[in-house]
């Protein structure tokens, strides 16, 4: 008696009774489960309450034969392995019947070690297609995930700018163009790569990132492009570096601003040709890559400084979208706040459904150095050390409450104009005057006072004009 599970469920289907009997008491024997039938209708009953890892199938039966009930098995179930069972006179009908999906064939009478090998690769080979199958599945569901995690829309923000964002965000997604992504650092420039790539055309491709003011210049090369064993110390196997890595797919290189000048002509070179030599080689490998890069710096400048090739710019340029930063889009801190503790609640297993007024009014007045990333590390912060499920002004921290005392309230004699004020100043009261005369409608207030609702945005994060009530 084998020690094989007796789990596996084996199918036989032949008219000739002796013979089908043989069939079955060996492979009994052998610790299978069997079910046997003498025609393909009843075998097709039985398969629609239960299913089978190996089926062998007589070619010649009455009414319904062997290639049709192989057929109609595939339909039920592609994973199941069939075996034809064959005299020699319809060897080629056997040879036919592998053409339309089964296993093998098996000669009548049969051999008992050749039966015995047919149905253990039979299932063998059943059980590598189910685990590729399950492999495959949890292939698109990781790729859905992604998908759906750095889909633009689950980019949080409802601002003017950060509809302009996800809309150059799609934009990008339709082609393979390079794209280059700037903002101060904190804002999320990473995670707008990653839309892009996962919401485009190369979704179910490679993305590979790699922040080029981490690497030191002696090895970035070497991980951009790769190398040959041997070509130099420590190189004691061959790499195919981050440009193959990413075939097919998106490389972000994060911070590019950051990378020696000499790299640099060396990046503009595959830009131009599409290939990569790896150091030690002397040839030349084609790669296909859309590149997408990011800088904290402004660019312009950062030529000037030296820290970018002009040529390079031009490159890199096809596409630019500018994440703004959190000062300039402060009517989002509301849904991001909201965000942030709808993870944190998950992550953390501490549900916290609210800010109170007064914190969110602090968050609101403070200008954000940090943007998106300090804002996220702040109420982790009041999240984790709190104990109310609202964070309030005692949760956050003293930089920011102290931030918050500069405005919370408009006292109606700052609205008149004194003899001499600064610019400065008087920008501000005529600001209050129009959101006062508007009630608080900061489009018609930015209409009347001639500016863009962008501009008169930032103003207000500016000057602190936040948590009033007009009336």
């Amino acid at each position: 008696m084998s020690d094989r599970p007796l789990d596996i469920a084996m199918l036989v289907v032949d008219d000739e009774a002796e013979f089908r009997e043989s069939l079955r008491a060996r492979l009994t024997r052998k610790g299978y489960r069997v079910l046997s039938f003498g025609s393909a209708r009843e075998a097709l009953g039985a398969c629609r309450e239960r299913s089978f890892h190996v089926a062998l199938l007589d070619i010649r039966m009455p009414e319904v034969d062997g290639l049709t009930l192989l057929q109609v098995l595939k339909s039920m179930d592609p994973l199941i392995e069939v075996i034809m069972l064959t005299g020699h006179g319809s060897i080629e009908t056997a040879i036919s019947a592998m053409k339309l999906g089964a296993y093998d064939y098996l000669l009548k009478p049969y051999e008992p070690a050749e039966l015995d090998m047919l149905v253990q690769k039979a299932y063998e080979k059943r059980t590598l297609s189910w685990h590729a199958q399950e492999l495959e599945g949890k292939v698109a569901r990781l790729t859905q995930e992604l998908k759906d995690r750095f889909h633009y829309q689950n980019l949080t923000g409802k601002s003017r700018a950060m509809l302009d964002v996800f809309e150059k965000i799609e934009a990008a997604g339709r082609n393979r163009s390079t794209v280059m992504i700037v903002g101060e650092s904190g804002t999320g420039k990473e995670l707008v790569a990653k839309a892009i790539h996962y919401g485009g055309l190369l979704s179910d491709k490679p993305f590979v990132a790699v922040n080029c003011a981490a690497l030191p210049k002696e090895l970035i090369e070497s991980e951009l492009f790769g190398y040959k064993k041997g070509s130099f110390t420590g190189a004691t196997t061959d790499s195919v570096g981050l440009f193959k890595a990413a075939e097919g797919g998106t490389l972000f290189l994060d911070e590019i601003t950051e990378m020696a000048i000499e790299t640099q002509a060396k990046l503009l070179r595959v830009l131009q040709e599409r290939t990569v030599r790896p150091i030690g080689m002397t040839r030349e490998i084609p790669v296909n890559v859309r590149l997408i890069g990011s800088s904290n710096r402004d660019l312009r400048h950062a030529i000037e400084e030296g820290k970018l090739r002009e040529d390079l710019y031009y490159r890199l340029s096809v596409a630019t979208i500018r994440v703004p930063p959190l000062r300039e889009r402060v009517e989002d801190i509301p849904l991001l706040l909201r965000h942030f503790l709808e993870g944190f609640s998950a992550k953390l297993g501490r549900t916290v459904h609210s800010v109170d007024r007064s914190a969110l009014e602090a968050l609101v007045a403070y200008r954000w150095p940090g943007n998106v990333r300090e804002l996220e590390n702040v109420i982790e912060s009041a999240f984790t050390f709190g104990k109310s499920p609202t964070i309030t002004r005692e949760d956050l921290p003293g930089h920011i409450v102290c931030e918050k005392a500069r405005q919370t309230s408009v006292d109606s004699e700052e609205l008149a104009l004194p003899g001499i004020v600064t610019l400065k100043e008087a920008e501000r009261i005529l600001i209050i005057r129009a959101l006062q005369h508007f009630k608080g409608n900061k489009a018609q207030a930015s209409r009347a006072l001639g500016i863009s609702r962008k501009q008169f945005y930032v103003k207000l994060a500016t000057y602190g004009i936040v948590g009033i009530e007009w009336k």
